[in-house]
């Protein structure tokens, strides 16, 4: 990505320095959010089950209060269907992702739920990239660009999720 957008690339130390920064700074960051909005309430093995229409509606409440492209393409995939976050009855690919349909030029995201607390980093995640694909028409720089976007979002999602979570409202 330097070299694309600067004519330079990253030496191999540059990039150890950075991977080893990401170690010591982000990764216990997350960590530590992700244990202290979702860990708290899977205590004793207990998980609240969680089902498509509550995960869908907080996270809607979420992202349109932060506007922009957020509410836009949230709203755009919930308007045009572009969703199957059904729960793994074990006949179904147990996983996620998100894809570019070239076909109707929009992003679709496919995911199994769990049931469980855990299927809002997951679907955060999936919606960070399908906003990169919707804000960007499908095109990205790499992976690697459109994972910054996902697990940011990740992120921002566990941070807004606190409050709501806090009054049992899963």
């Amino acid at each position: 990505l330097a070299y694309k957008s600067m004519g330079y690339d990253y030496t191999r130390d540059e990039m150890l320095s950075l991977l080893s920064d990401i170690g010591v700074y982000t990764a216990p960051v997350a960590s530590d959010l992700e244990y202290t909005v979702l860990g708290g309430y899977l205590q004793n093995n207990v998980q609240p089950t969680l089902n498509e229409i509550i995960l869908i509606n907080n996270l809607y409440e979420i992202y349109t209060a932060l506007g922009g492209d957020y509410a836009d393409a949230y709203s755009y995939m919930l308007q045009h269907n572009l969703y199957d976050i059904a729960k793994n009855d074990g006949n179904r690919f147990d996983g996620a992702f998100t894809t570019y349909l070239e076909s109707n030029s929009s992003p679709y995201i496919f995911m199994s739920s769990s049931g469980f607390l855990r299927d809002y980093n997951t679907l955060s995640h999936e919606f960070g990239h399908f906003l990169d694909d919707y804000v960007n028409l499908g095109s990205s720089e790499s992976l690697t660009v459109s994972e910054i976007s996902s697990q940011a979002l990740e992120l921002l999602t566990l941070l807004k999720l606190r409050t709501r979570l806090s009054s049992r409202d899963y």
